[in-house]
């Protein structure tokens, strides 16, 4: 995917996504932060807590980078409900689906 972005001389990306999301905020206590690595370890999926969203990540050449998410609401009957459109600036970022774009100025 790198390669046909550069290809095509792309400036900024959004990947979008369904994903399992757990809203725990900051860690208080021994306890909390035992929940949160446990989590880290086996995954948002198995916990109880967990909500589905469409998950937006957006980057440019600069290295700035934006998320997004709208929470989904599934009733017993009818459509799939979405949720308003959260934006954030993240303060950490790894795995497959960063840094898509080299900074600018970078070569591949």
């Amino acid at each position: 995917m790198r390669g046909l972005l550069e290809i095509k001389n792309a400036t900024s990306v959004v990947f979008t996504d369904e994903a399992w999301v757990l809203s725990a905020g900051a860690p208080k206590t021994a306890e909390q932060r035992s929940e949160i690595e446990r989590v880290r370890k086996e995954g948002v999926c198995n916990h109880p807590r967990r909500a589905e969203a469409i998950i937006f990540v957006r980057e440019d050449e600069d290295g700035h980078n934006y998320h997004g998410q709208r929470m989904i609401t599934r009733q017993d009957r009818g459509k799939a409900k979405l949720g308003p459109l959260h934006l954030y600036r993240p303060t950490t970022g790894e795995g497959r689906c960063v840094m898509w774009l080299m900074p600018k100025g970078k070569a591949s």
